[in-house]
C-alpha cells in the first residue's frame, strides 16, 4: 500500500513541477473552501476528510428572535466539539460558523447600534467560546437597497469588533453571497462592493442555482461556468463582481456537490440541455428533495441505471439520463476546468456546498483540490464544439491527467478500507 501511495504521489509530482503552487495568492492563503450541515448522520465531524479543505463552514447558526443574538440551532449537539475533530485530521484547517441570515431576524439586528452589538459580541463570543477561526455570514436575500446600506456599515462595525477583540489572530470575517452584485429575483439592491473589500477576507460567491425545480418546463443546467445566451453563468456573475470593484483575492468561486432533476416529457425525442420535461425528479434516499440530487446519489444513479453521461464544453457543465429521468450536476472534468478558470482569473479559490453531498471516496473534493495544487491553467473559450468526446478532450491533457489522477487516488483509498 505504502508503494502505491508512492507512486501516485510520485505522479501528482510530476504534474506540479515547474509549476506554480497554489497554496498562496498573492500573500492570502488559498481557498479549498466546503460548508458542512450541521446534525449530519451521513458524513459525521469525524468522517470528513478535512485534508481536502483549507477552510469548513459549519453550517449553520442562527439569529434568536428579539435578542439579537446568535446561537446554535435548538438539536445542536456539534457545535462545541466541531474544530477539535476536523483540526485531530487536519490541524491546519480553518473552522468558520455560517450564519443563517435569510429571515427577518438579521433585518431586525442591522436596524440600531445596540442590537448590531449585541450581535456582534455574541458572535464572537460563540466562535471563541468553540474554538472556530472565523464567522461567515449566508447574505443573499435583500429586500432593498437601504437594507444592503445597512449591511455596509454592519460589516464595517463588525471588523472594528473583531480587530479589537484581538490584535495577533482576529478572527475570519466572510460571506456567501449571491453569484452577481446586483440582487435580482431573489431580492432587491446591489451588494456594497467597497465595504466588502475593506471589511470581509473573501466572500463566497454562489455561482449556482441557475435552473433548478422552479421550471419544471425544460431541462437546465445547474452550475455552468458560461453561457453565450443568457447571463445565467459562473463567469457572468464572476466578471461581474470583479467589474464592481471587487478585488480578485477577495472572490471564492462556488461549486456543488448536488444537482438537479427533472421528468422528460418524452425521452425519446429531446434528451439534452433545455429538452421538454413536465416535472421535477423524484426525492431519492438521502437528499429527500424532489429536483435534487446530492453528488452520492448521483454515482449510483448513473451506475446503477448505466446513464447516459455528457459533458458540455461550451457551457462547462455536465449531464446524465436513463429512462425519463434527467440530472444536471459536476462531474470531475467540469470541476477541474472550472478550478482552472478560478486559477485564470487570478480568485482566491473555490468552495462547494456541500461536502455532506460527496460520494464515499470523496471523488469530486478530490478532483477540485488537486486541479488546485496544479497550478494556474486558463480553460478553453467559450463557443468550442460540444460533442462528447471533443468537450472532454478540448480541456487538455493536463485536465485527463488530473482527474485520472483523483480515480486512482480514491481507488486506492476504498481498496485500503
Amino acid at each position: 500500500m505504502a508503494r502505491a501511495w508512492a507512486i501516485v504521489w510520485s505522479l501528482i509530482g510530476i504534474v506540479l513541477m515547474g509549476r506554480v503552487g497554489a497554496q498562496e495568492n498573492g500573500t492570502a492563503t488559498t481557498v479549498k473552501g466546503g460548508y458542512w450541515q450541521e446534525g449530519s448522520t451521513r458524513v459525521p465531524a469525524s468522517a470528513i476528510n478535512a485534508s481536502l479543505f483549507t477552510h469548513i463552514f459549519y453550517a449553520f447558526a442562527f439569529i434568536e428572535s428579539n435578542t439579537s443574538l446568535l446561537k446554535p440551532s435548538a438539536n445542536d449537539v456539534d457545535i462545541e466539539t466541531f474544530s477539535q475533530t476536523v483540526k485531530k485530521i487536519n490541524p491546519e484547517v480553518k473552522t468558520l460558523i455560517s450564519i443563517s441570515a435569510s429571515g427577518p431576524e438579521f433585518q431586525e439586528v442591522m436596524q440600531t447600534e445596540q442590537s448590531r452589538q449585541a450581535f456582534i459580541n455574541s458572535s464572537i463570543s460563540l466562535a471563541r467560546s468553540n474554538g472556530f477561526d472565523g464567522l461567515d455570514l449566508d447574505y443573499e436575500f435583500a429586500q432593498s437597497q437601504a437594507e444592503m446600506d445597512n449591511f455596509s456599515s454592519f460589516i464595517a462595525e463588525w471588523r472594528v469588533a473583531v480587530n479589537s477583540e484581538s490584535t495577533t489572530a482576529p478572527l475570519l470575517l466572510t460571506a456567501a453571497v449571491y453569484y452577481k452584485p446586483v440582487l435580482a429575483n431573489v431580492g432587491v439592491g446591489t451588494y456594497p462592493v467597497k465595504s466588502i473589500s475593506e471589511n470581509l477576507d473573501f466572500v463566497n460567491i454562489m455561482c449556482y442555482d441557475f435552473h433548478g425545480s422552479w421550471d419544471v418546463t425544460q431541462t437546465g443546467a445547474n452550475a455552468n461556468l458560461y453561457d453565450p445566451d443568457s447571463n445565467l453563468s459562473a463567469d457572468f456573475g464572476i466578471t461581474s463582481w470583479l467589474e464592481a470593484g471587487l478585488p480578485s483575492e477577495k472572490a471564492v468561486l462556488g461549486l456543488t456537490l448536488y444537482g438537479r432533476s427533472w421528468v422528460l416529457k418524452d425521452q425519446n425525442e429531446a434528451t439534452g440541455l433545455n429538452a421538454p420535461a413536465v416535472a421535477a425528479g423524484p426525492a431519492q434516499p438521502i437528499s429527500q428533495e424532489k429536483g435534487v440530487f446530492f453528488y452520492a446519489e448521483v454515482a449510483t444513479f448513473i451506475k446503477e441505471k448505466s446513464a447516459s453521461v455528457v459533458t458540455d464544453g461550451t457551457l462547462v457543465t455536465s449531464y446524465c439520463h436513463a429512462d425519463n429521468l434527467w440530472v444536471s450536476y459536476e462531474n470531475q472534468v467540469v470541476i477541474t476546468r472550472k478550478v482552472f478558470y478560478a486559477q485564470s482569473k487570478n480568485l482566491r479559490g473555490y468552495f462547494f456546498w456541500a461536502i455532506t453531498q460527496d460520494d464515499d471516496l470523496w471523488s469530486i473534493s478530490y478532483a477540485a483540490s488537486v486541479a488546485m495544487d496544479t497550478g494556474p491553467l486558463a480553460p478553453s473559450p467559450p463557443g468550442m464544439p460540444s460533442s462528447a468526446p471533443t468537450s472532454v478532450l478540448h480541456g487538455g491533457f493536463m485536465t485527463l491527467l488530473v482527474v485520472f489522477l483523483c480515480v486512482l487516488v480514491g481507488s486506492i483509498q476504498l481498496y485500503n478500507l
